[in-house]
């Protein structure tokens, strides 16, 4: 979903990055720019257009910086994360992670899709440990039991949080598309009556049954778009923002955009958006209904002009999560990649956390040691110092090709000649800590 990351946290990062940056050189300097052009892209609706005009002045230097895909290691799920699996009992419940109460860290609204309406979960721990309270139902006025509440963005750009939310009900006369504007405060939040089909929106129409999805800014522009899933009669749906954040408007809707294509996922799914492969551009990721097998579409184009190839099935270590898998794309560990939290029809709440290491500024070294890169059917690991390290090699799909024991050396020869071309993430552990860097593999 659209990252409604506290402005805090993501400062946090950008200073530590930004300093890190001048800090090192080559590889381990391209590293940094690189977390500072993800975060760019997440902080540019923070601005007015003159601030952001200032903020792009000063990353100039960026467009040297080399702008790779990075493979996404996600460790094995937890069944029962955050003791958040009694919410799902015997329903089927979509998560929303957004700080709802402005303390700095990711809350959960949590939507019940079988009638019950939508709960309010705090956070009681921190944004890096999350840990959950009770839920409360019918949180900020929010108590429509027909509504799909699954869009959460300033949407008028007054510092609070918004809600948009699609009604569908049998024997209603009002299905369609509901906005309810946040007339409390960033802290306590209120919403009261909704506005219907708003900034030309049309929910109404059938060919938008069960309109449900996330906001993101897919073209690059600095407001937010609407991107859904149609259930029933299948097709992604993209809203185009052709307003502005401060006053949105909504073109009618592009089925299945920017090649995106449900083949495989079934009749009915959710979409998720992130940088997902840490590149600088939107990538979206949906979970099959019968088997939960998560299918992600990598953005090959730009962060303005999006192009996705077929989906790829369980990539970077993913596994299935369960029938009717609903999740949400989120960085729940505070450590600068998105993980994957879902629920499921059987009422397991999935943590996939991701544990990418080149994602986080504090955690690791820069592995420079890897040549030649790119290699044809070997390349040499060169660790600097003489000591004890376990060596692995990652695929994009998490998958380990190679993985050695160094005693007392710091160089490794290492044997591509029988692996597929593309691109490989080298890890190399030791009691000093961890080493990681990439190479490319040529056919």
């Amino acid at each position: 979903m659209k990252q409604l990351i506290p402005f805090a946290r993501k400062r946090r990062q950008w200073l530590r990055a930004w300093s890190a940056a001048y800090r090192t050189t080559g590889a381990e300097r391209a590293r940094f720019l690189r977390k500072l052009r993800r975060l760019a892209h997440t902080f540019r609706a923070a601005f007015a257009v003159p601030q952001w005009a200032r903020v792009t002045a000063a990353l100039a230097a960026l467009a040297l910086a080399p702008n790779a895909a990075e493979a996404q290691v996600f460790a094995a799920p937890n069944n029962a994360a955050f003791g958040l699996n009694t919410l799902s009992a015997n329903t089927v419940v979509l998560p929303s992670f957004v700080d709802m109460d402005n303390d700095g860290d990711l809350d959960l609204m949590a939507c019940d899709l079988y009638g019950s309406g939508v709960y309010f979960v705090p956070n009681t721990g921190t944004a890096a440990v999350p840990a959950f309270g009770l839920p409360q139902p019918s949180p900020f006025g929010l108590s429509d039991t027909t509504m799909f509440y699954s869009g959460f963005s300033d949407l008028d750009n007054d510092g609070d949080i918004d809600v948009l939310a699609y009604k569908f009900d049998y024997y209603a006369t009002d299905n369609g598309f509901h906005y309810y504007q946040n007339t409390g405060s960033a802290t306590a939040p209120a919403f009261g009556t909704p506005a219907y089909n708003p900034f030309g929106l049309n929910g109404a129409s059938p060919a938008t049954l069960l309109s449900i999805g996330r906001f993101a800014d897919m073209d690059n522009d600095g407001d937010d778009d609407y991107l859904a899933m149609n259930f029933y009669t299948t097709g992604f749906r993209y809203y185009q923002n052709t307003g502005t954040a401060t006053a949105p408007q909504f073109a009618a809707p592009v089925i299945n955009p920017f090649g995106l294509t449900t083949v495989g996922l079934g009749d009915v799914s959710f979409v998720e958006v992130g940088d997902i492969d840490l590149d600088g551009d939107l990538d979206v990721i949906a979970g099959e209904y019968d088997y939960g097998n998560w299918n992600v579409y990598i953005n090959g184009g730009t962060a303005a002009a999006p192009s996705f190839a077929a989906p790829l099935v369980n990539p970077f270590g993913l596994t299935a999560g369960g029938e009717f898998p609903l999740s949400d794309l989120v960085d729940l560990d505070d450590d600068g990649d998105l993980d994957l939290l879902a629920f499921n029809y059987n009422g397991d709440a999935k943590y996939y956390q991701n544990n990418d290491p080149s994602a986080s500024v504090d955690e690791v070294t820069t592995l420079v040691g890897l040549a030649p890169n790119p290699a044809k059917d070997r390349f040499s690991v060169d660790l600097g110092t003489a000591t004890d390290w376990s060596v692995v090699v990652l695929n994009t799909a998490g998958q380990e090709v190679f993985r050695t024991e160094l005693r007392g050396e710091s160089r490794l020869d290492v044997a591509a000649s029988q692996w597929p071309a593309g691109l490989y993430t080298v890890r190399a552990q030791s009691d000093a800590g961890m080493q990681t860097g990439q190479v490319v593999v040529q056919p």
